[in-house]
């Protein structure tokens, strides 16, 4: 004669395995390699016609801020991680605070004359 299984496993074991299914998601997308393309400064150097309309992601840190006027917004000095410098400029409608010498992951996006604008920011 067949056994039949108590109804609450059914309401344990279903959530259950949506948690596990979750988690493995999650780790799963943390650990996939990112899909951004790298921003090479030497070649940006040689031809920031090429990059013009890329969006790239970096992480360095603010050496200073090279010029600032209020409406038209900031040029802050990037060493980024293989030590290499860019200027980045933010827009004055960027809120957010800049603090020289701290580490960032960077939003950027290079414009049609190859100046390279802050879209976002995260501290690290």
């Amino acid at each position: 004669m067949p056994s039949k299984i108590h109804p609450v496993w059914y309401a344990v074991a279903i959530p259950l395995a949506g948690v596990i299914i979750a988690v493995l998601l999650v780790s799963w997308r943390k650990s996939a390699p990112a899909t951004v393309d790298r921003f090479s400064v030497e070649q940006y150097c040689a031809a920031p016609a090429n990059f013009m309309g890329n969006a790239y992601t970096v992480e360095g840190q603010i050496d200073a801020q090279l010029a600032y006027q209020q409406n038209v917004g900031r040029l802050i000095s990037v060493r980024l991680q293989d030590g290499k410098r860019i200027g980045v400029f933010a827009k004055p409608t960027f809120k957010e605070k800049l603090a020289v010498g701290q580490r960032y992951r960077m939003d950027i996006v290079i414009g049609q004359d190859g100046l390279i604008t802050l879209e976002s920011i995260t501290k690290l």
